[in-house]
This record gives C-alpha cells, structure tokens and sequence, in this order.
C-alpha cells in the first residue's frame, strides 16, 4: 500500500496513543470498540491493544487494504476509513455513480470532506519542508526497542527500579497498559524496553522476576514501635510555580517542554491539549518547582567540563545548547554507543 498512508495517523491522533476521542474511538488510528475486536485487539480493564501502537497500525493497515479493494481508490478509502463504508456507499448512489473522493465529496458527511484534503496537505508540507523553513526535529523517545516477555505479573515503577530506567519511559514504550501494571490474567504480553537495556534484562532474567515480587517498604518509628507507611508519604511535594507562555513561530510542544524542564505530557496535561498541536500567540501554563535546579555544567577534577541531562534533553539539544559541540562528539567523548541519556546523567562536554 502507499507509504503516505502513513500520514493519516496524524490527521487522526495528532500520534498521541492513548488520546481518546469523544465518541470512544482511542489510540493513532483511532479504532472503535468494535472495530478493534473485528481486527484482534483485545481491551479489558487493564490493556487497551487500540493503544499498541504496532498493533492498532497493523490493524489500521489491514482495513484499508480492505477499504480499497471495496472502492479501489485511495481517497475513497480513507474517506470510508474516517465515515465508514456504508456512507461512502450512499455518497456514491447519490452522486450517480461517481467512484473518486472529489467525484463523490458534495455527498459525503461536512467532517469527511475535510479530512482527506487534511492528509493531502499533511503530505505536502512533510514532503516541503525546506521550502516553507519548516525543519523536523530529532526525537527525544527511544527509537530502537525489543520486546520481552517475562510471563509474570509486575508494576513498571518496580521494573524501573530494578533496571534504571524512567518510569515514565516505560509507560511511553508501552501505552496499551492502562494502570502501568501487567495483571496475572496479561502475564503473557511481552513488553517493549529499549535496545540498549534488552541484553541486560535477558541476562538478568531470572533475577529480575524474583525481583519484581518485592515491594520497597520504608520503616519508621514511633515510640519503639515499627510502623508501616507508604513511601509516597514520606516524599514532600514540591513547591510549584505556575507561568504563563506565549508560543511563538517555530515552536513545538518537545522545545517548550525542554526548555522549562517538564514534558509534553505534563504541559497538555496542564493545558488540557489533547494532541500536540499548537499555535503562535496561544498561551500555555507551564508549572516550574521552585526548589533550585540542578546546575547543569561544572568543571571535574580533571578538568573536563561536566553536563547534568535535564528532563526533556537528548543529545542534539544538548549540542544546540553549546556552541561547536556536535552529536557525534558527544557519544565520542562519553564512549555512547547510543542516542539514549537519562535525566541526571553526567556528560563530558569538553
């Protein structure tokens, strides 16, 4: 099928996959309940598949496919994938016969006559970019994952821990597990984790499921007496600082986020955005603690310059940040063999 095909998941869920429309429809492509299950995607009260993002593509993909073979064009098709084929079907009785999505548009429902010029102008500025001074910027996600499974229930904040990686990471890699748990009744799903921790956790295997029964509980006295109390208790809430933001040209949701130390989630979360598009002049509160940042460069005793990675960085803003530094250097000087940092991490800068 074409690849611009592809283009559609933006018009649809601006690629958020677990956005949720007002009607029911949920995850890139937007699948209905009933629609999901026709295609294999299962959803209970814990996994959602419709938020997979690989298999509510293949899905996606698969009835399309079956969409043109019905209507055998393309336009039509995506027309039918956005009102449903019955429509389309109507549309072209009413049109006498016409079978092209502009032959049939006057037919057609006011939202689907919008939606296929969206994707076509969608891939025209993907396929313009450098002549409207729009560039793309490098993703600050993981690219590069592999799936495991470990065939056990277990909580992704216990999973983090063991294998010091961000909860939040984990979430992201795996948006099709709605309470960030996998219950005895999934324990068969395998997850995704990033490549570069993949060697470790099938080394570990064995430890890991051991380990992920154990639940960290914090002891507290009271009179000589032992307590239990829940660690989340025990952590003091920072101090928040709500500013107002006017988007200016040339900014996305990743570069505000970055700049401010949060992350996209949390400024649409603030905002209630429920894509990330956005525009010039729109105000967006953003909420910064108040408790003092860790200083980002300083000086080791060898004398190298130390970067601290803030929430939001990847190695090309960091080699943005600091004049004649590139991304090649900077995997050099650290001895990466990935694009993958974490929050906190020291690198060497020069």
């Amino acid at each position: 099928m074409p690849s611009e095909i592809k283009y559609l998941s933006i018009i649809e869920s601006g690629l958020d996959p677990q956005i949720r429309s007002r009607v029911g429809a949920i995850g890139l492509w937007q699948f209905m309940p009933a629609t999901g299950r026709m295609y294999g995607m299962y959803v209970n009260s814990e996994i959602d598949d419709r938020m997979d993002p690989e298999k509510s593509t293949e899905a996606a993909a698969k009835y399309l496919k079956s969409l043109y073979r019905m209507f055998g064009d393309w336009e039509v098709a995506m027309a039918a994938y956005n009102c449903g084929p019955g429509n389309v079907r109507r549309a072209i009785r009413r049109s006498g016969g016409k079978k092209t999505f502009w032959g049939i548009y006057n037919y057609l429902p006011r939202e689907t006559r919008s939606y296929v010029p969206q994707v076509q102008a969608m891939l025209y500025i993907l396929n313009h970019l450098e002549e409207h001074n729009l560039h793309l910027e490098d993703p600050t996600y993981y690219q590069a994952t592999e799936k495991i499974r470990f065939d056990r229930a277990l909580n992704l904040t216990k999973l983090a821990e063991l294998t010091d990686l961000c909860t939040k990471d984990l979430e992201s890699l795996n948006p099709s597990l709605k309470r960030g748990k996998v219950s005895d009744v999934n324990k068969s799903i395998a997850l995704n984790l990033p490549k570069a921790k993949a060697s470790f956790v099938k080394q570990n295997l064995a430890w890991l499921s051991d380990s992920l029964n154990n639940t960290p509980t914090t002891y507290l006295t009271d009179n000589g007496k032992f307590m239990l109390k829940p660690i989340e208790d025990l952590v003091e809430e920072p101090e928040l600082n709500a500013i107002t933001y006017k988007v200016r040209s040339g900014d996305v949701l990743g570069k505000i986020a970055s700049r401010h130390g949060v992350t996209v989630t949390q400024i649409k979360s603030w905002n209630g955005l429920y894509s990330n598009l956005i525009r010039v002049g729109q105000n967006l509160t953003i909420y910064s603690s108040s408790t003092p940042a860790v200083a980002e460069v300083r000086t080791n005793s060898s004398g190298q310059l130390l970067y601290t990675v803030q929430p939001g960085d990847s190695l090309w803003i960091i080699s943005r940040k600091h004049a004649g530094l590139t991304v090649d250097q900077l995997k050099r000087l650290n001895n990466l063999n990935s694009n993958n940092i974490k929050p906190g991490q020291k690198l060497i800068i020069g």
